[in-house]
């Protein structure tokens, strides 16, 4: 049965503005919090995976907060020793 006065869920690819909200995510998932001490070097892990060429990666929102994160990455079978 269909509730419209459900919120509606806008999934779009991530940016480098989700940083924080994606951080506080995945402590809520039980990774470390950001502390002034961890930002740079987490920023840094950040932002290669956003230039990644391998790696896509979408979050959800609802009501305009972010609520969910996802990643999708290629690997090389070969680069990974796989038979071909």
């Amino acid at each position: 049965m269909y509730n419209d006065s459900m919120s509606e869920i806008h999934v779009r690819p991530i940016t480098s503005d989700d940083f924080l909200p994606v951080a506080a995510l995945l402590a809520e998932l039980g990774r470390p919090a950001l502390t002034p001490e961890s930002s740079d070097a987490a920023w840094a892990v950040y932002e290669r995976h956003l230039t990644d060429p391998q790696t896509a990666s979408l979050v959800a929102e609802v009501d305009g907060s972010l609520s969910c994160s996802a990643n999708i990455s290629t690997i090389s079978t070969r680069k990974a020793g796989f038979p071909t």
